[in-house]
C-alpha cells in the first residue's frame, strides 16, 4: 500500500473518464480528514475563543495522526475561499488569500475540494476562486479517483466500481440528504459528505450501508474518520455512536464552562475565581482528550465499517510553527499588497447629497464628555492599536471591525483616508453623527442599539460567547445611559 505521508508534499490525484474504472491497487484502511465550509479562514482572529481552530493547529493534527497502516486523505468541501460578501475593492486580497490557502491545503496534503454557493459567486463575479490549477476541484457530475476511492458530485452518470468506495460530496444540508436517501444508496454510494454544517452528530445513519457526515465550520473542528473498506455495504462499529454522544457531551460541558469562565473575565470577577474556572476548562479538556485517544473497537475481520468524531481544535493543540510563520509571512504580504493598492482602490459610490458623513468619536466629545471618557477606558478605543501591534491595519477583512464607518455610507474606504475614524466609537453603534452636531445634538442619530447591531462584529467564529447584556454593561456609564 502505498502511503500519503502529510505535510511533506503535493497529493497525488487521479481523474477518471466516465466509463474507465482505475486498475490501481485498493487500499483497504482509511483516515478521512474533512474540513467544511472553511470561508478562507487561516487563522482565528485575535479576538476568538475556544475552539480556536486555523491551519496551524489542523498541520499539526494531521502530523500526529498518520499511520502506516491507514492511508490519510484530506477533504475539503463547503466555501473554500469566499468568506461571504465580498467588496470590490477587496478582491485582490481575497485572491492572494484564497491562493495561499489552497498551496497550504496542498502542502498537507488536500486530494478533493468541492466548493460552495459563494465561492461560486466569487469566481463568477471576480474570476478569484480557481487560480491554483493543481487544487483538485470535484465539478458537479463529475467522477474523480483519489487514493482509490471514487469521489463524485450531483447526479451520477458514470459506471462506479462496486470495489471501491464511493464518496459524494453533496451540495446541501443533513434533511435534504435524507430526502434523497434512497436513490444515492440505489446508485451506489457509501458516504455522503454534506457542504453545509450544523450541530448534527458527526456521522448520520440515512440508509443501509449509507451514512452522512458532517464536518464543523471555518476550520475550528476537523471531523476524523476511519474507514476500513472490503466491499459491500457500509456498517458502524458498535460503540462508535455511544462515543461520539459521550464526546460531544463533554464538549458542551467544555464550551458551557468557557461561557463562565469568560463572562467572569468580562464582569472583571477576582483573578482566583478565574483561575479556578480556567482549571475546569483545563480538567473537563484532559478527560474529553483521555477519552479521545482510548482506541475504538477494532474493526471486525470481514465487511466494512467506519467510526469517527469531530475534533475541536483548540488550544490543547499546539500551532506548528512553521505554518504559523507562513500564515504571519502571508498578512505582512497583504499589508504589502494593499498598501500598494490603495490608491487605485475601488470605492462604492453610495453617499448621498444630504448623507451624514462618519467624523470620529472626538467630535463627540464636545458634547459628551463623561460618556467619551468612560469610552476611553473601554477595549474599543484600543481596537485599531491591536491591528497596528499585528502589522495589519491595511487588512481589509479586519479593518471594519475595528474602525467607524468602513465601506459604509459617508464613511471611508481607503485606510490611509481613515483620519480620527479608527478604533470602534460612537458612530460604530449610533451611526455617522456628522448632521447630529451641525445641528447642535438635535440632528438624527440612532439612539438605540440593538444586539443585532453589536453582532455584526460580535459573532461565531470571532466569539461564540457573546452576551449582549454582559457587554452592554462595559460600554455604559457616566453620560452614557447608566441606570441611575
Amino acid at each position: 500500500m502505498r502511503t500519503l505521508w502529510l505535510l511533506t508534499g503535493l497529493a497525488v490525484v487521479q481523474s477518471c473518464s466516465p466509463t474507465k474504472v482505475s486498475s490501481e491497487p485498493q487500499p483497504s484502511h482509511y483516515r478521512l480528514f474533512i474540513l467544511t465550509q472553511l470561508q478562507g479562514e487561516l487563522e482565528p482572529c485575535g479576538c476568538s475563543l475556544e475552539p480556536l481552530g486555523g491551519l496551524a493547529r489542523l498541520a499539526t493534527y494531521l502530523g500526529q495522526h498518520k499511520d502506516p497502516a491507514q492511508t490519510p486523505v484530506l477533504i475539503a468541501h463547503g466555501d473554500l475561499v469566499s468568506p461571504g460578501k465580498v467588496s470590490a475593492g477587496s478582491v485582490p486580497q481575497i485572491k492572494k488569500a484564497g491562493e495561499f490557502l489552497q498551496r497550504q491545503l496542498l502542502g498537507l496534503g488536500l486530494v478533493i475540494s468541492g466548493f460552495g454557493e459563494d465561492d461560486e459567486a466569487l469566481e463568477r463575479d471576480a474570476k478569484a476562486l480557481r487560480t491554483v490549477t493543481e487544487t483538485p476541484w470535484l465539478e458537479r457530475g463529475a467522477l474523480r479517483t483519489a487514493q482509490g476511492i471514487q469521489f463524485v458530485r450531483g447526479r451520477i452518470t458514470q459506471n462506479l466500481d462496486p470495489k471501491r468506495p464511493v464518496v459524494m460530496l453533496f451540495d446541501g444540508d443533513l434533511e435534504e440528504a435524507k430526502a434523497r436517501a434512497a436513490a444515492l444508496q440505489a446508485a451506489g454510494v457509501d458516504l455522503v459528505i454534506l457542504s453545509k454544517p450544523h450541530e448534527e452528530p458527526a456521522i448520520n445513519k440515512l440508509a443501509e450501508g449509507l451514512y452522512a457526515l458532517v464536518g464543523g465550520e471555518r476550520g475550528q473542528k476537523l471531523l476524523d474518520v476511519t474507514l476500513t473498506w472490503r466491499g459491500g455495504a457500509l456498517i458502524r462499529l458498535e460503540g462508535a455512536g455511544e462515543r461520539q454522544a459521550a464526546l460531544d457531551a463533554m464538549q458542551a460541558r467544555i464550551e458551557g464552562l468557557v461561557k463562565q469562565r469568560d463572562r467572569a473575565k468580562v464582569r472583571q470577577k477576582p483573578p482566583a475565581l478565574l483561575a479556578a474556572r480556567t482549571a475546569q476548562v483545563e480538567r473537563a479538556k484532559a478527560q474529553r482528550k483521555r477519552l479521545l485517544e482510548t482506541p475504538l473497537p477494532k474493526p471486525p475481520e470481514q465487511g466494512s465499517s467506519l467510526s469517527g468524531q469531530r475534533v475541536p481544535l483548540d488550544s490543547s493543540i499546539a500551532q506548528n510553527e512553521t505554518m504559523n510563520q507562513a500564515i504571519q509571512s502571508h498578512h505582512r504580504a497583504i499589508s504589502t499588497l494593499n498598501k500598494q493598492l490603495e490608491s487605485t482602490r475601488q470605492c462604492p459610490q453610495t453617499d448621498a447629497p444630504d448623507q451624514a458623513q462618519y467624523v470620529g468619536s472626538v467630535a463627540c466629545q464636545g458634547c459628551h464628555q463623561e460618556a467619551y471618557a468612560l469610552w476611553k477606558k473601554t477595549p474599543h478605543a484600543k481596537a485599531w492599536a491591536t491591528l497596528e501591534h499585528k502589522g495589519r491595519t491595511y487588512d481589509y477583512t479586519c479593518v471594519g471591525c475595528h474602525s467607524a464607518g468602513f465601506e459604509q455610507p459617508g464613511g471611508f474606504c481607503r485606510v490611509s483616508e481613515a483620519g480620527a475614524r479608527v478604533n470602534v466609537g460612537c458612530e460604530s453603534c449610533h451611526g455617522p453623527g456628522s448632521l447630529h452636531i451641525a445641528q447642535a445634538g438635535k440632528g438624527p442619530i440612532k439612539r438605540k442599539v440593538s444586539a443585532e447591531d453589536c453582532t455584526q462584529c460580535h459573532h461565531p467564529p470571532h466569539t461564540n460567547t457573546f452576551v449582549y447584556e454582559d457587554r452592554l454593561q462595559r460600554v455604559l456609564g457616566p453620560g452614557h445611559q447608566a441606570a441611575p
